[in-house]
């Protein structure tokens, strides 16, 4: 697991700047996002596409909306708030590259391929 994390023990606050560091050639713009999106470009299933984790390390604090079994925020580092919520209202517009003129492009798409699996 400390692999996955940069061999980083805890990511807080205190070890946010080396993390995000590390993580910095697996960076990708919202822009580049959009287009795998607009492209239906994925590997398994359009919902891989979605945010899954919003971390605001100045207010200690992770949202998740991961729909998996491994619960985010139920592993936060001490002194932190961990959330199943939406974080949607924390994202700027121009950054949700899920949406186009008030469309959720994932959702649509998942919709859509869920009618012809059926």
């Amino acid at each position: 697991m400390l692999v996955s994390r940069m061999h980083i023990e805890v990511i807080n606050e205190y070890t946010a700047e080396s993390y995000l560091t590390a993580l910095s050639e697996h960076k990708v713009k919202s822009i580049e996002l959009k287009k795998l999106v607009e492209k239906k470009d994925y590997e398994d299933t359009i919902l891989s596409l979605y945010p899954s984790l919003f971390i605001d390390f100045d207010n200690r604090r992770l949202l998740s909306c991961f729909s998996e079994t491994l619960p985010f925020e139920r592993y936060v580092p001490s002194g932190w708030v961990g959330e199943y919520k939406s974080f949607d209202e924390y994202i700027p517009e121009q950054d949700k590259y899920w949406m186009a003129d008030g469309i959720d492009l994932i959702n649509e798409a998942y919709q859509r391929e869920a009618k012809e699996f059926m």
